[in-house]
This record gives C-alpha cells, sequence and structure tokens, in this order.
C-alpha cells in the first residue's frame, strides 16, 4: 500500500483553528438538487473526460487543465461552455452569487473573459475507494487575466462548492488549518498539521479560503449508478467587490510544498493518463523532471514519487 506523507497524517481528525473555519449557506432545497442535477445529465455528451483510467469528468472550462503553459485551449474552451452555462445554469449561477455576496458582505461579479463556475464529475469506481485527490493550495488565480480588475487582493483567495449529487455514504473536504508558509515550518520541525473532515450536505455551498490546505473527499463508497457532482467555483476580491470565476491553474500540490514527499496515487495507472477535449485533440508527453505529463496546450500537476511501498 502507498504510504502517505509523514507530515500529513490521514488519520488526524483534530479541528481546525478557527481563522481556517469554513463558510456554508443553504442554497438550493432537494428539489432543485435535482433540477440541476437533470441538467448536467443532460449534458453528458458535453463532458471532459480528464483522465482515461477513471470516470472524472468536467462540464465547463477548469484552468487547472486547459489554462497552461498556453491559454488558447482555455479561452477555446471559456468561449464554447460559458454561453451553455449561462442558459442552462444561469439560475444556479445566480442563487451561487447571491449566497457568496451575503456571507461575504461584499457585492459579486463574474471575472470577465474567465470561465464561469463549472461541475466536478465523479462516477462510481473502485479507484474512488482511495484516496486519490491532490493535497493543495489553490493558486488558480495566477493564470487568469486581471488587467481589467483594479488592485485585487491575491492574499485571500476564495474557494467555493455547491454539491447536488452525492453518494448514499457521503462527501466532503479534508482540510489541515495551516496556509503554506506555517507548513513549511511545522514540516521543518517534524509537526504534523491536524486534519477535519469536512462534511458536504446537498444544496449547501461550503466556502473557504484557497489558503487553506485541503483534499477533495470523494466518499468512501459509491455504490453502482452513485454520482459526486459539484457546482465548482473561485473569487478574487477588489475593494468591496468579489470577482467570480472558475480555475484550479496552479494548484500549489502539499508534494510540492513538502518536498515533493507525497504521493499521487493516480500515479500507479501512469502513463495511461489522458485528456479528452471536445474542441480539439491533445497529444502526451512525460516531463520527467517536472514529475508531471504534458498535455498539448494544458497539464495536470503530478508530484514525483519519493515514497515507498509496503
Amino acid at each position: 500500500m502507498p504510504e502517505t506523507s509523514s507530515a500529513i497524517s490521514s488519520t488526524v481528525t483534530t479541528p481546525p483553528e478557527a481563522h481556517m473555519a469554513l463558510e456554508r449557506a443553504r442554497v438550493l432545497d432537494r428539489s432543485e438538487c435535482a433540477r440541476a442535477l437533470a441538467g448536467v445529465l443532460e449534458l453528458r455528451h458535453l463532458w471532459i473526460q480528464r483522465v482515461n483510467v477513471a470516470p472524472f469528468f468536467t462540464l465547463g472550462a477548469a484552468s487547472y487543465l486547459d489554462a497552461d503553459p498556453s491559454p488558447e485551449p482555455y479561452r477555446e474552451l471559456v468561449q464554447g461552455y460559458n454561453p451553455l452555462l449561462r442558459m442552462e445554469f444561469g439560475w444556479l449561477l445566480d442563487r451561487a452569487s447571491r449566497a457568496i455576496a451575503d456571507s461575504m458582505g461584499l457585492q459579486t461579479e463574474w471575472l470577465e473573459g474567465a470561465a464561469l463556475p463549472g461541475f466536478h464529475i465523479y462516477l462510481s469506481d473502485e479507484i474512488f475507494f482511495k484516496s486519490v485527490a491532490e493535497i493543495h493550495f489553490d493558486r488558480q488565480y495566477e493564470h487568469v487575466d486581471w488587467s481589467n480588475v483594479p488592485s485585487p487582493d491575491f492574499s485571500s483567495p476564495l474557494s467555493f462548492t455547491l454539491p447536488i449529487d452525492l453518494p448514499e455514504t457521503g462527501g466532503g473536504l479534508n482540510t489541515w488549518p495551516v496556509e503554506e508558509e506555517e507548513l513549511k515550518r511545522m514540516n521543518a520541525a517534524g509537526i504534523e498539521p491536524p486534519m477535519t473532515f469536512q462534511h458536504y450536505e446537498l444544496g449547501e455551498l461550503v466556502m473557504h479560503s484557497g489558503n487553506l490546505l485541503h483534499q477533495a473527499s470523494l466518499g468512501r463508497v459509491m455504490g453502482k449508478d452513485e454520482r459526486r457532482i459539484t457546482l465548482q467555483g473561485h473569487g478574487i476580491r477588489s475593494g468591496n467587490r468579489m470577482y467570480l470565476y472558475w480555475g484550479r491553474a496552479e494548484e500549489r500540490a502539499a508534494g510540492s510544498v513538502m518536498g515533493g514527499d507525497i504521493l499521487h496515487p493516480l500515479e500507479d495507472h501512469l502513463p495511461a493518463v489522458v485528456a479528452k477535449q471536445p474542441f480539439a485533440g491533445v497529444s502526451l508527453h512525460c516531463d520527467h523532471g517536472l514529475g508531471r505529463f504534458v498535455l498539448a496546450g494544458c497539464f495536470q500537476s503530478l508530484p514525483r514519487r519519493t515514497t515507498r511501498e509496503n
């Protein structure tokens, strides 16, 4: 079995410090979740499968896969998906935007030229029984154009998730109450940051700082025909306004922060990692120096393996 990093324990469940707490807001009832889910399922032909070893898809343009090193694939996807998302899910996006405005006490605005919030879609598969998601900080704003936003504040980026379908056993977010510099100091001192599991509820918007170390918890078991589908988005503050968009470009993996000392579980299945784009084909090559696979105008970061298997 792969070992986890010695600095990040998957078993410690001490609650995080108050300053890193999550904000929650009820946005949808069950019938509205069902309405949003039906819309996502209707657009099945427009889902993008992100890896061919697991049924993980997106609906919408995700800059963490589409905007680096070249922004052109991301821009093409934004132009293709944004009108569709506005038409099919405008009511849902407005609901999320209002909830964020009310929770933060700020005006909200969609970031011009960036992707609207879209969906993460996980279908049932044995691979998701394990902890396969990456432990990371969000740094998606580093590959988004902010030239038309006055004095954007990158010190406390917003990340938000709205579940519209969950497996029976639930799903959520694993969080560690540390920011990047603090994690480096703790790692140097051999101190484990405590972890807590943040439970998701259908229709409840969960908001947190992108500086909070976190990992998607996909649900311990997903039975046949079960799904985990969430609306995903981000925000950057400028004055009394929060600019909202979607993208996780250049997530800062904990493995990078820790000197590459964690194993990305999907690495066991590489090199069979291929992104599938609806508008253009992609090619694949391995950049061994960076420990990642580069996908023709986009990449999926994969920390180098430095742990051992028992």
